[in-house]
C-alpha cells in the first residue's frame, strides 16, 4: 500500500496505517543511506555552506542530487528537526551522504 508515496518520498518504506479513517504514514523506516555506520567514507561528502545557500537546504539537495526533492535526506543525515532553527549556518559544513547512496535506494 506504499505505492501511495512517490519513489522520493521519505515515507516510501512506510508501512500505511488508518487514522480516524484516514490514510497515514506509520513509524517511517531509516534507510541504509541514513544510517552512517552503513556507509563507507567514501560515500558521506562533507559540504561547505556557502552564504546563498544558508537555510536552503533544497538548494544544496539540488546541487548534490539534482533535485529539491531530497532535502529531507540532508535534514535527516543531519539531525535537524528543524529547518528554520536548527540548519547549520554560512561558512559551516555539513555531511550528506553519496548521491549514488541515495539512488541506490530511492
Amino acid at each position: 500500500m506504499a505505492e501511495i508515496f512517490k519513489s522520493t518520498s521519505r515515507f516510501k518504506n512506510t508501512q500505511i496505517i488508518k487514522v480516524n479513517g484516514h490514510i497515514a504514514p506509520a513509524l517511517m523506516n531509516r534507510f541504509d543511506f541514513l544510517q552512517r555506520d552503513k556507509l563507507n567514507d567514501d560515500q558521506i561528502l562533507r559540504v561547505e555552506i556557502r552564504g546563498d545557500r544558508a537555510g536552503r537546504p533544497d538548494l544544496i539537495s539540488q546541487d548534490i542530487y539534482g533535485t529539491t526533492l531530497f532535502k529531507w535526506v540532508l535534514l535527516l543525515f543531519n539531525d535537524v528537526t528543524n529547518p528554520f532553527n536548527g540548519w547549520p549556518s554560512a561558512n559551516t559544513a555539513i555531511e550528506a551522504p553519496s548521491r549514488d547512496a541515495v539512488w541506490r535506494e530511492l
